[in-house]
């Protein structure tokens, strides 16, 4: 079960008394437990019967208390945990979660990590309640994600749009989502978004990007290379070193994946490259012919190398622009 699939349930009056949201992923947490913060008990009954906790501050002595509380002139009480993981007293809670009240609805938001699925506690819920793990998207996931959000919300977009944004933003959900809604207001109704509207509504410059960087490097184009290098220099806030080393690292890694698997057919270079759609692939095979892959393996290296420097490790520059124009002209050469 999704996050949309537990709200559309919640939609249908369909509820159980515990709810162990967890996981690596915030945004999906997020996205279920605010649903039922705003909609489960209307402004009325939210005044008596709901109760939001915050897990650093919290014992599970006080939640045990709200939660065997009785709802006032409502059908449910609510009791929300957010930032469960904070909570050291968190498994204190299996005599309560073995008998819950029927009347209460707990929800325990345990974000950046898993619950053990095999404890006692685990298992009390899974029997009593519903416990959904938020994974995090693939790499290869997020273009598809993005294009399937904005259709969601209204916005025709552009394959390249939603794999430049994908690059980008990379796996923050939350910041895709707020950019998303940025677009929707900025776009006129049956407007397809293209990568070039990116530039003026996200920020992200039509032309110097990181996916942009990549082609370069992958059609070993210096001279556009070393443009968008000095545009990310002049601009480190809205281009951060972590950022590019981070689109680099997954760039050539799958290349560097394909170029030792040996794939014969389209198919499965896409699979092993991670592409949703046929779109980038003929960028992916250009860039494969132009590096072997004894170069991949010392490019791999350095970007190593480099993300260290990058973080102040044997290095003397400072600078992130002049560090990612070092590390190019190694790659280049």
């Amino acid at each position: 079960m999704d996050a949309d699939e537990i709200i559309n349930t919640i939609k249908s009056g369909k509820t159980t008394p515990l709810y162990l949201l967890h996981g690596e992923e915030p945004y999906f947490i997020d996205k279920v437990s605010d649903y039922m913060h705003d909609h489960m008990l209307n402004e009325t009954e939210q005044v008596f019967n709901q109760c939001v906790f915050y897990g650093k501050d919290t014992s599970y002595k006080d939640i045990i208390d709200e939660a065997s509380q009785y709802p006032m002139m409502s059908k449910y009480r609510m009791v929300i945990v957010r930032e469960a993981q904070d909570m050291k007293s968190l498994s204190e809670l299996e005599n309560y979660v073995e008998k819950p009240v029927q009347s209460t609805i707990l929800v325990l938001c345990h974000k950046y990590r898993k619950v053990d699925q095999r404890t006692r506690f685990a298992k009390l819920i899974k029997q009593n309640g519903v416990v959904f793990e938020s994974k995090k998207l693939y790499d290869n996931q997020l273009p598809a994600w993005i294009s399937n959000e904005a259709k969601v919300k209204g916005i025709l977009m552009k394959s390249e749009a939603a794999q430049l944004m994908a690059d980008y933003l990379g796996s923050d959900l939350g910041s895709i989502v707020k950019n998303l809604e940025k677009i929707k207001l900025a776009v006129q109704d049956g407007e397809m978004v293209t990568a070039k509207d990116l530039e003026s509504i996200v920020g992200i410059h039509k032309d110097f990007n990181v996916f942009e960087f990549q082609k370069a490097l992958g059609h070993r184009d210096i001279t556009k290379v070393y443009q968008i290098v000095a545009y990310f220099g002049a601009n480190p806030k809205s281009n951060p070193m972590v950022m590019v080393m981070a689109s680099m690292y997954s760039y050539f890694s799958k290349l560097y994946i394909a170029k030792s698997g040996g794939y014969k057919n389209d198919q499965d270079l896409m699979a092993a490259l991670g592409l949703s759609n046929s779109y980038f692939l003929n960028e992916y095979k250009d860039t494969l012919r132009a590096y072997t892959i004894g170069q991949l393996e010392k490019i791999m290296l350095l970007l190593r190398e480099y993300d260290l420097k990058s973080k102040g490790v044997s290095s003397r520059v400072s600078k992130e622009g002049e560090l990612l124009k070092e590390l190019v002209v190694k790659i280049l050469n």
